[in-house]
């Protein structure tokens, strides 16, 4: 039998995967949503009063800066988000959302609360306030035990 800390982590990882898939699933029928990793991403910036870092985003959805560099890049392209030199930091560019990205992010948000309310809708909201709060206290105590911030792993080779 697992220890709790591995039943929790085995739970946990299964429900974030399912509940994530359908989400998403439900989601990307709305027309103008974008995935919930790119909304994920236009969120962070759009929550930014003076704009966003790529150091910024990876640091929020905690990912490496690698990874946040590789999405943005996405979404710049895409014409979702848009880089400038930023204002204070000459080493830096500042990301903000443009009207598509806003739009993206207006869609996208009320089509998930739709998606959450109808996947969740059946369970009691006091449990759901539950986990999430139980969710929050480890994430805290993951802070303290680890602040450093995401580094991409060393690759250990053939096993």
């Amino acid at each position: 039998m697992a220890s709790p800390a591995g039943q929790y982590f085995e739970l946990l990882v299964r429900h974030e995967t399912r509940l994530w898939s359908m989400a998403e699933r439900s989601v990307r029928r709305t027309p103008g949503a974008v995935s919930l990793g790119r909304y994920e991403v236009l969120r962070t910036v759009g929550r930014a009063e003076a704009g966003s870092r790529v150091q910024d985003v990876a640091d929020a959805l905690r990912i490496t800066v690698g990874a946040a560099s590789r999405i943005v890049d996405r979404l710049v392209t895409d014409g979702l988000l848009a880089r400038s030199p930023h204002p204070t930091d000459r080493r830096s560019v500042r990301l903000d959302l443009t009207p598509v990205g806003q739009q993206a992010l207006d869609t996208t948000g009320p089509a998930l609360e739709l998606a959450l309310a109808d996947l969740l809708g059946g369970v009691d909201a006091d449990t759901v306030r539950t986990v999430a709060n139980a969710l929050e206290d480890i994430d805290r105590h993951l802070d303290a035990v680890r602040p450093e911030p995401m580094r991409p792993m060393a690759d250990a080779g053939p096993a």
